[in-house]
Parts: C-alpha cells; structure tokens; sequence
C-alpha cells in the first residue's frame, strides 16, 4: 500500500477526499518530486481537479530551483495544496530527476522518517526546517468574499502603472535561438509570447484612456490616471541579471538557473525598496475616501501596482475595487514578502497569454481573500479592452 506518485496522482488523491469510490482509502500519504499541479485555464478543464482544500495527508515535496523541466513556483504552487501540518519540503540541487540523497544529509534523514511513519502507519511529524518554514503560512484554496459592492455614482478612477523600464524583454527575433533546448516550445508559440510581452511593456496610460473614451462615446465614466515614477525609479534593479545558457546541455544537475526562469518573471529588487517607491508614487496622488478606484499594472509595472494597493490600504484606508496584473513577475523576494491575505479582499485579475511559460501567480493568489481570477488575452487592443470594460461596468449588475 505504498505509494510514490508523480503529479498525475495528486490529480487522483483530491477525488478520494472528495468521496470518489474508484479512489476511496486508496491513498495513505504522497511523495512528489518535481511534481506540478493544474492550471486554472489548461485545456480539458484541468483546473477543476484542483482540490478544493488543502489535502490532509502526509506528503513529502521535493524539488530543484534548477529545474530545467519548468520553473520552480510550479512545484511550489502544488505544495500549497497540501495542508502545512500535512506538508514536508525540501530542496536538491539534481535538476528534474528524482535526487539521489546522500546517506546522513538533512534531507536523506527527513526522507527517512517520512517513509519509517508511513510504513508503520505512526503520525508523521513535519520537521520545521528552513524550507518548510518558507511555506508554512500559506495555502490554497483560500475561503474567498464575495465581490464588494461598488458605488455607480462615485468618481471611478483607474490607476496605470506603466513598466517602469519602458518596452523590454528578449525580442520576437531571439525565438530561433532557443530550438537548441531539448523539448523547447516551437519558436513560433516562443515568439508570440516575446511579442505580446513587448507589447504589454510597451502600453501607455495613453492606451487606456483612448478606449475608455471609445467606451462612452467620448465622455469618459472612467477617470484615467497614470501613476508618474520618479526618474531614479527606471534605474533600480527590478530584475535579476542572466547570463545565457550552454543550450547543449539541458536537465542536467548543477546547470544552474533553469531555462523556464525568465529575468523578466521575477523581481530581485528587495520588499523594502519596492515599497519605499510605492509610498513615494502614493504621495503624487490625489484620490478621494470614496473615490472607487482601481489598479492596473502592466509587466514589471504590475509589481509595483500590488506594492501600490498594499500602500493604499494601509496609509490611506482605502481598497483597490479591483487590482489588475497583466503579465507580472510571479517570483518574488522572500525576504519581508507580503503575508497571506495581505490585500484582505481585493479582488486580483491575473491576465497572461496562453502562450505564457511564467509560473503559477500563487503570491498574487494568497494575497488576496476576495476574489482571484485568471483570464487570457493573445494582443494588445483585447488586453485593454477588457480592463476597460470591468471598470465601467462595475456595479451595473
């Protein structure tokens, strides 16, 4: 009755606790290595076999930061799903296969007394090391609010929050070089997403206002405001610098960053400087205790837009009525990273294109106990349009 499941059985064990009887008692704990989750928008409606709450059996995670298969918040989303009591992380440094764990190693020692508690059916203890720590106060799913009801008289105001670094990213040129990879998505899908990426970095407060003027037919409902950086702003490290790859040699260990993780993905600028300029865009901006406002942040911009809801909340006392992330960095620091719920119920819009290779946003997902939703768009003009639309139409049903 013991089991070693890949992510196709973490698809299985929900329905057991969910009183499938194919799956009923099947199941008494989970090792999963490099083992990923579904997505709420994958094809054949995958993302309906999420669980649909934390899984309380004992499960043993493991995975590489290097991961050549996908990027690594893939394998932390899916940990979230396992109840923290419940769950046992750890990192190797062996790429996607499953490690080899040297004898007396931490993680030899931890994978031991996993597997002695489950042999002889004894409680398994979650050792709180530092991986589990990282994780160990967040969740998914979360109980979420319904959406807030929104005045149709107030002034309704939506911020943009430009990328501060301009139009960027690789070029759609760039797609070709990256066939050498084994298993690399085909250039053509590599260069769609290069191209909307540029696209999104490269959208204007400008953009938005002209399409809530086409909305109203010219007087527009929705009040656009671009969130002004200051100059020294554009120059802070948003981004991580990478080096390029040897693409000869792909899902070996020690190859160091994998080849899914894109600079633009993730944020190395510390929590603490990202707010320090949240605060400072705050202070530029002439908003109303009963104003309804909403949030939109484009590429880089969308991390600074969440830094900027977070500064709203706590030195205004005023919430977003809806926070719009259109292709945000889903890595961020773990060093002084928001809590979960920290948006407490901000209803967060997670907007990709399908062709997207960035990892699951579960930071965005836990930040918020209002509603989260995830929606996909494949050109500019649709992406604008439909922020647009959900602002107008706020509180009309």
């Amino acid at each position: 009755r013991k089991v070693s499941l890949d992510h196709v059985g973490c698809s299985r064990n929900p329905l057991d606790k969910e009183g499938d009887a194919r799956f009923e008692k099947r199941f008494r704990y989970l090792m999963l290595f490099s083992a990923r989750g579904h997505r709420e928008l994958a094809k054949f409606g995958q993302g309906n076999l999420r669980p649909k709450a934390p899984l309380q059996i004992p499960t043993y995670l493991g995975w590489s930061m290097e991961d050549d298969s996908k990027q690594y918040s893939n394998y932390e989303d899916l940990a979230l799903y396992i109840h923290p009591d419940f769950r046992g992380v750890f990192f190797h440094d062996q790429g996607h296969r499953p490690p080899n764990l040297l004898k007396n190693t931490p993680q030899c020692i931890q994978l031991d007394a996993f597997v002695d508690s489950a042999r002889v059916d004894l409680e398994y203890k979650v050792s709180q090391t530092k991986e589990v720590l990282m994780y160990k106060d967040f969740w998914l799913p979360l109980l979420r609010e319904p959406l807030p009801v929104v005045s149709t008289v107030a002034p309704r105001k939506l911020l943009v929050v430009e990328d501060p670094l301009g139009e960027h990213g690789p070029a759609p040129t760039e797609a070709k070089d990256r066939r050498r990879f084994p298993a690399q998505e085909s250039p053509d899908v590599c260069a769609k997403r290069l191209e909307i990426y540029r696209w999104v970095t490269g959208t204007t407060a400008a953009d938005f206002a002209a399409e809530a003027a086409a909305i109203a037919g010219g007087a527009a409902v929705v009040e656009i405001m671009e969130v002004p950086f200051r100059p020294e702003h554009h120059g802070l490290p948003w981004h991580p610098e990478v080096k390029s790859r040897d693409t000869s040699v792909a899902y070996a260990a020690g190859q160091g960053r994998s080849r899914w993780m894109q600079a633009e993905d993730e944020i190395s600028l510390p929590w603490v400087e990202a707010r320090r300029v949240a605060d400072e865009l705050l202070e530029q901006l002439a908003l109303g205790v009963d104003d309804v406002v909403g949030i939109v942040g484009l590429g880089t911009g969308a991390h600074v837009a969440f830094a900027l809801a977070e500064a709203m909340m706590n030195r205004r006392r005023l919430l977003p009525v809806r926070l719009f992330t259109v292709c945000p960095p889903t890595v961020w620091p773990f060093e002084d990273a928001p809590t979960l719920g920290a948006l407490v119920n901000t209803p967060i819009r997670y907007l990709t294109c399908p062709q997207s290779v960035a990892g699951p946003p579960w930071r965005l997902e836990t930040a918020t106990c209002g509603a989260f939703s995830h929606s996909h768009f494949e050109d500019k003009s649709t992406m604008v349009k439909l922020v647009m639309e959900e602002m107008t139409t706020l509180g009309s049903d």
